[in-house]
This record gives C-alpha cells, structure tokens and sequence, in this order.
C-alpha cells in the first residue's frame, strides 16, 4: 500500500532535514551532517515530527512555510527550530561570507571583532541607545525584541515575529508592572521626596 504523506510538503521537509544530516552523498551534508548537525532523536519518525510541526505554526499556508534552526551551529530540535514564509527564512541562512565576517542576521545586532562578542544597539529619535552585549547571536536578538517591545509596544518590529496578541499582552504587562513600581516608590519611606510630596499635596500633614 503507498505511503500518500510521502507526497506531501511537510514529508519532503522531513526528508530533506534527515538528508543533510545523514546522508554523505546530499548536496548540503557537509554544512550540516559534516560539521556534527544531528536531528532530534523523536523526529526520525515522521509521525512524531507531523505532530510537532502542527502544533507549532505549520498549518494552512504551508506551501510558503520553511523550517529554519534559530541556532545554525545547533542541531534540528524542538526548541532550535520555528516556521517562517519563504521571505522570512533569507535572515536565517548565512552565506559563506557572513560566516567568515560574522555578520549578524538580525536586526541590531553586531559583532564587536575586539571584544570578539555580540552587541545589541538600537536607534531611538536618531540616539543610539546600547542594549547589551552577549555571547550567543540569537540571544542578542532576543535581547532586542524585548528592548523595541518595552519601547515601541505593538508597533515594534521583531526578529521573531509573534503573535500580535502576545506582543498586545507583553506590552500589557510592562504597563502594570511598571505602574506597580511608580505606586511603590510612591509609597516607600525612605523615598527622601514622598513625604514633602505628600505635605504638598495635603497641608494638613
């Protein structure tokens, strides 16, 4: 009986993953099965990695989904790999050139050659604003999500875009707890302006 998923878009995906991996042959090996890139141990079943990929973003619009490792020097695994349009995925794939140079390819991130580490700077009412500095690439750009969510709310733009709904709620969240924070140091005594605030706002104290 044939295998009908064996002509599908998400089983020539999978294919093609275990290929690079493990077959010396495949055009690509030697950037991913020769350089020690493995894929995780429960997706050389195809059922298990069916049921990962659509329970993590791979669903109607398939046709234009691919597979990319936030990681390149990481394997295939759960928590290294994310779906993204075909015009998403160029960041995500570096060229020869950029491996050698160490270009970031992620929005404001750089690679300090005598620090030998990655920056994050971010340009804010034309102020470059520095963020941090951080051995791992996709860290850095993590880093600058949260920095451009904290700053520009909904309207930032990611390296990882999410769900609109997520950033609304983040964004939420940083409003109240920075609230809570105002409310405390309002109320903390050994603020040396609370109470000449207070005696200002109530001349009977």
């Amino acid at each position: 009986m044939p295998n009908l998923e064996a002509s599908t878009h998400l089983y020539g995906i999978w294919r093609r993953m275990r290929q690079r991996c493990y077959n010396p042959k495949y055009k690509d090996y030697p950037l991913y099965g020769g350089i020690g890139i493995k894929v995780f141990e429960e997706w050389n079943l195809f059922t298990f990695f069916k049921d990962w990929a659509k329970d993590n973003g791979y669903g109607d619009s398939y046709e234009d989904q691919v597979l990319v490792r936030l990681d390149l020097t990481k394997d295939f695994t759960p928590d290294n790999c994310m779906w993204v349009t075909e015009k998403e995925s160029t960041k995500y794939f570096v060229s020869r050139k950029n491996r050698t140079e160490r270009v970031s390819r992620f929005k404001g991130v750089y690679w300090n050659k005598r620090r030998q580490i990655w920056v994050v700077q971010v340009t804010i009412k034309k102020k470059l604003q520095y963020v941090g500095s951080f051995s791992e690439e996709v860290i850095a750009a993590k880093a600058y999500d949260e920095y451009v969510i904290d700053y520009f709310g909904c309207d930032a733009k990611l390296n990882f875009p999410v769900n609109p709904k997520i950033v609304e709620s983040e964004v939420s969240s940083l409003s109240t707890r920075k609230l809570r924070d105002s409310e405390n140091s309002w109320d903390t005594p050994d603020s040396p302006s609370s109470s000449s605030t207070r005696n200002k706002l109530n001349p009977l104290l």
